[in-house]
């Protein structure tokens, strides 16, 4: 890589709730989550700032301000980030804690990539669980409509 990045914002403007853009709360409140994620994941890998910034060829003071959730990191360094940290993309915005999905791939995350066996049979494992749970919806909205009371016939009197 030639030369320091930009310590500024490289991905354009801030995104914003009109534009359709990513927006997490505010965009203060996801730069802080994607800080403190990148940090998990560099401390995870044994990894000093010093390093990283060598390696990446960034400025210490960018790097540290991307890590406090005050820099927009750029596309490009997020991509060498998820390589040099050894993860997906997108495991660089996911954060443990802010739901299911987010706990499930991060637990995902943590299987070694050689034990694709493993994960092939949790793939299995998830993918016979929805349709199970789409077979037992449709039984269960059945069995619920079983058991609504049907109204009355109203016998003749005479």
């Amino acid at each position: 890589m030639s030369g320091k990045r930009k310590s500024g914002s490289e991905s354009g403007p801030p995104p914003d709730k009109q534009g359709g853009r990513l927006c997490y709360g505010s965009d203060a409140m996801f730069l802080k989550s994607l800080g403190a994620r990148l940090r998990t994941l560099r401390e995870e890998q044994d990894l000093r700032v010093e390093k990283v910034c060598a390696l990446l060829d960034v400025s210490r003071s960018h790097f540290h301000g991307i890590e406090a959730g005050e820099n927009r990191p750029s596309v490009a360094l997020l991509e060498d980030l998820a390589r040099l940290y050894k993860v997906d993309e997108c495991d660089l915005v996911t954060f443990p804690d802010e739901g299911i999905k987010h706990n499930i791939r991060e637990e995902l995350r943590k299987i070694p990539s050689v034990q694709h066996g493993k994960l092939t049979a949790i793939l299995n494992i998830v993918r016979n669980l929805v349709a199970a749970e789409e077979s037992f919806a449709e039984v269960a909205d059945q069995a619920v409509a079983d058991l609504r009371p049907r109204p009355r016939r109203q016998r003749r009197t005479r």
